[in-house]
């Protein structure tokens, strides 16, 4: 069965994805101070959930709070995107590896993923239901490869994974949001019948296709090196 998207994200999650994701496109660049009570000021919430958010992102290493207490933005640049793609490849590549292996996906395995293609192929909410079911459909491939450890790992990378997502869906087009879906089901096909080369070359480009897109955006902010302004969107 597939679960629902949730919209009940808490307030310190709200806050979170709205920094992490203005850090991952670079509008927030490396050494900008990220001022908790003006963060919260401007938000119109108690420094607390703040506070928590900013606890969060330094975990992701995304932020660094000095000795000083002044929080700073550690930056994403094009390689760090470049980086993480690659070692999101790795891993998705050696679940998908592993299916073609064993040859076969079980009856609920196949049942669960064709239902997330279907949802994403009727999907027209691309901000939203859509970057749910993307992630849903690559969680379930690495899932249904049963290895714990390399699941586990990947787990680690969602929050920001689905920040990136964002970033590229607002980049695409209707067409090439319908090419994107056509990619994941292309790729689900090869899973199932194709050869396991054929599936490493759709993996690749339907990643890559996502690197070259968040790196123009990356590329873009960091020359306008955007260091104010960046509440305004938050209200």
């Amino acid at each position: 069965m597939v679960p629902k998207p949730s919209d009940k994200r808490t307030l310190q999650q709200t806050i979170t994805h709205r920094i992490r994701k203005k850090i991952l496109s670079g509008h927030l660049t490396a050494n900008s101070h990220l001022n908790e009570a003006n963060v919260a000021e401007m938000l119109g919430v108690s420094r607390s959930p703040v506070r928590e958010a900013i606890k969060t992102l330094e975990s992701e290493g995304l932020l660094k709070t000095l000795s000083t207490g002044r929080t700073i933005v550690i930056g994403f640049t094009p390689k760090d995107l470049a980086d993480l793609y690659e070692l999101r490849f790795d891993l998705e590549w050696k679940s998908m590896q592993a299916l073609h292996k064993r040859g076969i996906l079980t009856v609920e395995q196949w049942i669960e993923i064709e239902k997330v293609l279907q949802l994403m192929e009727q999907c027209t909410d691309y901000h939203g239901s859509y970057i749910y079911l993307d992630t849903m459909f690559h969680r379930k491939v690495v899932e249904a490869a049963s290895n714990r450890p390399l699941f586990r790992i990947w787990s680690t990378m969602i929050q920001t994974i689905t920040a990136l997502q964002e970033i590229t869906n607002e980049q695409i087009d209707q067409p090439g949001m319908n090419e994107l879906t056509q990619m994941h089901r292309d790729i689900f096909q090869s899973i199932r019948g194709g050869e396991a080369k054929t599936t490493k070359a759709l993996l690749h480009k339907h990643i890559q296709a996502g690197v070259d897109i968040v790196t123009r955006v990356l590329e873009e902010s960091i020359a306008r090196n955007i260091e104010t302004d960046w509440l305004v969107d938050f209200r």
